[in-house]
């Protein structure tokens, strides 16, 4: 492995004394793809990227497999169908163009990837003899035990044959790192402090101790033992999902308690008093303010899962409630891959003597992932580089990072109707259509995510190939977090992040970080041939992406008034019902929680309030 490094500017240099590898004439070049057939087929939801042999009826028949999952009344189905009549008017309008397109793709340069390592940092590096900025270590590591005696199988953890055998059953070899060292210290009743990569085990870390403690429970009454705290829905489902099939063959019970899912059918749930309770912070509170016969009274342990992002949601407040909702005398596990100031306050509070187990260095990647940097000069070239590469180099298995909602929502239009299949996810969508987005792209039905920072924490997605960031993250952790997606559980990835021309010096700082943990560093150039064939392309576009948020913005106005309309219609029928219902409540008044978001996002930026 060689041991030079990508070039940065140094702190003394103008911006314009930056070269990216892959402007210079050295640059090699990766061999093309195979051209994929690009002609409509009838019934078919998005144009697919099919391989050349295909005939139209296969196209058709895998059209039809991809779109049976959505319901035809969807937001998602609307949406494709919308997509889908658009592509196919493109399509008739391109059959009498000529070849002119085509010859360009033959001729075009293809994407151009440039050698691991620039040499310029480490020069600047030895020349300045300057030490890059330590990090202060957070975890005290006496905790931790000798190497020569960490576990090196489930056998070695002294876990149940029942648990044993959903380890064996999910094809779980070996512990991880992490689970070789919670897993004794949690069955020891201890608190516990970790902090691991994305990747790595810890949701099992967290849950096999707490099964095994749940086992050897008095089966005489059913109480809620153990909360589960999440900062998202999305992984509180994954967390769920993973403790059923952990606990498959043991009698322990569990539950999933978050926001988007009906409040009735979790009140049931809850008053069954299940062992193990999943939740989100919001709902839980909701739950003990205002349903009979729930409460926290019993719990013996509490697991606060993504620390670090459940504090940067805002979650604070609720966090400090539910723990003085739980009995003082408990036990606790706080499981973070980025440690900050507000995660050290939150451990001081809510731990007794933690265990603080450390297990890689904080705040870092992992180490089969490949990080790549494309510089955008531009901002206007932004989506004709995402096609290119979208179209050309990762066709499949990749997550798309936006910042912004509306952003996420136009790609799903745009790559739709270039014939590319993908899903969005974002808080715009109800719970049901975000589970379904995700389902989809795991089950392959979509090769492309399109998300926000809703699904970039915790996410245990398989196969994920490649993590896109649309813009540069702003901070090092939700990059962390956003890249995390790929290279798990020791398979390789790639993390390819665009970097607009006022974010460069963010980029080097990131860099300098990656050069001091020896990490995979590229530099990506898209070729300007093949940036302007597809903005002409997107360009072409204009009108029909136009008509399609037409006819969503009159679809929703029609879905609005017939709400509101039903709603006064309900207000008459089941007055009376409506007026003796018990108010729900809230830790807070709606002034508390605005000042307190206010102050948050304040103090992100360095503000008084």
């Amino acid at each position: 492995m060689t041991n030079d490094f990508i070039m940065t500017i140094p702190d003394d240099e103008g911006e314009d004394n930056m070269v990216f590898k892959g402007e210079e004439s050295s640059d090699e070049e990766i061999g093309k793809q195979e051209a994929k057939k690009v002609d409509f087929s009838k019934g078919f939801v998005f144009d697919g990227e099919a391989d050349t042999s295909s005939s139209d009826e296969e196209e058709e028949q895998k059209g039809k497999k991809k779109s049976s999952r959505l319901q035809p009344n969807s937001r998602q189905y609307k949406l494709e169908e919308r997509i889908n009549k658009k592509r196919k008017e493109i399509m008739e309008r391109q059959k009498d163009v000529d070849e002119e397109t085509k010859t360009l793709a033959d001729e075009e340069g293809d994407l151009q990837d440039t050698e691991d390592v620039i040499k310029s940092v480490k020069t600047i590096m030895e020349g300045k003899n300057e030490k890059l900025p330590s990090r202060e270590e957070f975890f005290d590591t006496s905790a931790q035990p000798a190497a020569e005696i960490i576990p090196r199988s489930f056998n070695q953890l002294h876990l149940s044959r029942p648990l044993l055998r959903a380890i064996n059953e999910l094809g779980f070899s070996h512990p991880t790192p992490i689970q070789a060292r919670c897993i004794p210290l949690a069955l020891a009743g201890r608190d516990i402090c970790a902090a691991a990569k994305t990747g790595s085990g810890k949701t099992a870390a967290y849950l096999l101790p707490v099964l095994e403690r749940l086992l050897y429970k008095n089966a005489s009454r059913n109480l809620i033992r153990v909360l589960v705290v999440t900062p998202t829905r999305e992984l509180a489902s994954q967390v769920y999902s993973i403790a059923q099939k952990l606990c498959k063959f043991t009698p322990i019970t569990c539950s999933l308690v978050v926001g988007g899912l009906p409040l009735d059918a979790q009140a049931v749930e809850l008053k069954r008093r299940p062992d193990i309770v999943v939740c989100t912070p919001g709902r839980m509170i909701d739950h003990v303010q205002n349903t009979m016969s729930v409460d926290l009274d019993d719990v013996e342990v509490v697991i606060l899962d993504e620390a670090d992002r459940l504090l940067e949601l805002g979650f604070t407040d609720e966090i400090h409630q539910l723990l003085g909702l739980c009995p003082v005398k408990r036990q606790t596990l706080l499981f973070s891959a980025t440690m900050t100031d507000s995660v050290s306050d939150l451990i001081s509070l809510s731990l007794k003597k933690p265990a603080r187990v450390f297990v890689d260095p904080v705040n870092q990647v992992v180490d089969k992932l490949v990080q790549e940097f494309i510089r955008v000069k531009d901002v206007a070239q932004r989506e004709p580089m995402l096609v290119a590469l979208l179209k050309r180099q990762f066709t499949s298995e990749t997550i798309i990072f936006c910042e912004k909602k509306s952003e996420a929502h136009r790609l799903q239009i745009v790559l739709g109707l270039l014939g590319l299949h993908c899903a969005e996810l974002h808080g715009d969508l109800n719970q049901t259509q975000r589970l379904q987005a995700l389902d989809r792209f795991a089950k392959k039905e979509v090769d492309f995510l399109l998300a926000t920072d809703v699904a970039a924490r915790g996410l245990d997605i398989k196969g994920v190939k490649t993590v896109i960031n649309l813009h540069m993250p702003q901070t090092e952790a939700v990059y962390i977090h956003r890249v995390g997606r790929t290279a798990r559980a020791g398979h390789s990835g790639r993390a390819v992040t665009f970097v607009e021309e006022d974010r460069r010096m963010l980029m080097k700082e990131f860099v300098k970080r990656a050069v001091e943990a020896h990490q995979q560093i590229k530099t990506r150039v898209v070729n300007k041939a093949c940036i302007d064939k597809y903005s002409k392309e997107l360009e072409a576009l204009k009108k029909d992406i136009d008509d399609i948020y037409e006819e969503e913005r009159t679809e929703r106005e029609l879905n609005l008034a017939q709400r509101e309309a039903q709603r006064a219609d309900n207000l008459i029928k089941h007055e009376d019902e409506i007026k003796s219902r018990r108010k729900r409540t809230w830790f807070q008044s709606e002034k508390a929680k605005k000042d307190t978001k206010a102050k948050e996002y304040a103090a992100k930026r360095g503000k008084k309030v």
